[in-house]
């Protein structure tokens, strides 16, 4: 193998060349420095909106739980109310409960698909962050 003669001039280029490259260098570092100061006050923030979601699951669980409360509740009711005899009123007031009941689960229903959409883009990207973080420089 030959090795390529080098000459005073061609390293004074290669330094010249070099030391540019460090400037360029310094200065991306110092942007990287406050981009992730950045970062870590947005983490801050993230972490705060992640618990909120949290906290967002946690009542809506809450939330299904009295619903299913609720509809065993009325499923009792109609069973006692067909049990000691039908009539127009009584039927009248279960089929008012009943419709409260049905408006109340679409609104579970529409804040459950709210919620598990978000879960998935939050855990997706959350989950892109790692492993760009895990990967080799």
């Amino acid at each position: 193998m030959t090795q390529e003669v080098l000459t005073f001039p061609s390293m004074h280029a290669d330094h010249r060349h070099w030391q540019s490259e460090d400037s360029i260098w310094r200065d991306d570092i110092s942007r990287w420095r406050a981009q992730q100061e950045d970062a870590l006050v947005q983490l801050a923030e993230l972490e705060e909106k992640i618990r909120n979601h949290g906290n967002a699951i946690d009542e809506h669980a809450d939330a299904i739980a009295r619903q299913e409360h609720s509809l065993k509740d009325h499923e009792k009711s109609m069973a006692r109310y067909l049990s000691d005899g039908a009539d127009a009123e009584g039927q009248e007031g279960m089929a008012k409960n009943h419709r409260q009941q049905a408006e109340r689960h679409e609104a579970h229903r529409k804040t459950h698909e709210r919620l598990k959409e978000r879960q998935h883009t939050v855990m997706a990207q959350l989950s892109m962050l790692k492993a760009a973080f895990n990967s080799e420089m």
